[in-house]
């Protein structure tokens, strides 16, 4: 079975609002990957943790600080007015009971970021959006904002995740200026009735504005299976991805 990816580039004839508006995409459902390593595969780079299953799926297998992935089939502009999406749709295991010495970058479990490292596998996203635990209370939280920021919303389930939940997540981030951008995240699934979403203007971007390669757009998830430095147990054993897309439009 071939690789269920699209990479589109479709300019749009129509004038909305007296600009031009073009848009391409990258999908795929990670179908006809060889089993192993999700690095080099399908443009993708990723750390070694990320690995396919040859059916489908994209899953973290070990332990680690951070696990990595971005696709450089497509990057944004890094101009004013052009907005990145990527949609995500992820299973966690079954919740277990987590060490007590979770630090606080180990507490997301899977994250959206945008950054100016183009085709390297250590990159730091400048602008993330998540789903992350959190230990003083035991729950989950939706977060986002500059590398994690204080947007939060609280998730009322993880009680509950007694048995693998899948859930889509959604960042959406627009350039409105100079150091200025438009967030918003949207997560849907699991146990929640509606949908949460997050929606916000931060300004006071740096790292973003000089990027000749462009802006790239990936995830990353840990604590992992066994955690990371330190620590012996985390909340999710494994995340498994199913479905990811990447949306670069232009003109608003």
């Amino acid at each position: 079975m071939q690789t269920l990816t699209k990479l589109l580039a479709v300019s749009l004839a129509a004038i909305i609002a007296g600009s031009a508006s073009a848009q391409s995409e990258y999908a795929t459902s990670f179908d006809g990957l060889i089993p192993g390593n999700l690095n080099g595969q399908d443009g993708w780079v990723a750390q070694t943790q990320w690995k396919a299953d040859g059916l489908g799926t994209v899953a973290n297998d070990t332990s680690g600080a951070f696990i990595r992935a971005h696709q450089i089939n497509l990057v944004g502009s890094n101009t004013v007015g052009e907005s990145i999406t990527q949609t995500v749709k992820f299973t966690l295991s079954a919740a277990q009971t987590p060490s007590n010495d979770i630090d606080s970058f180990e507490e997301g479990i899977l994250t959206f970021g945008i950054f100016d490292e183009v085709g390297k596998v250590n990159f730091s996203p400048t602008l993330s959006s998540g789903i992350y635990y959190f230990p003083s209370t035991g729950e989950l939280e939706l977060r986002s904002g500059l590398g994690g920021g204080s947007e939060t919303h609280f998730i009322d389930l993880a009680s509950d995740l007694t048995d693998p939940t899948t859930w889509t997540l959604s960042m959406k981030t627009t350039k409105k200026g100079e150091d200025k951008w438009d967030v918003v995240t949207t997560l849907t699934g699991g146990t929640l009735a509606s949908p949460l979403s997050l929606s916000y203007s931060v300004s006071g971007v740096s790292g973003l504005e000089n990027t000749p390669s462009g802006v790239a757009a990936g995830f990353q998830t840990h604590p992992s299976s066994l955690g990371s430095a330190g620590v012996d147990t985390g909340l999710f054993s494994s995340v498994t991805i199913e479905d990811y897309s990447l949306t670069v439009a232009s003109g608003q």
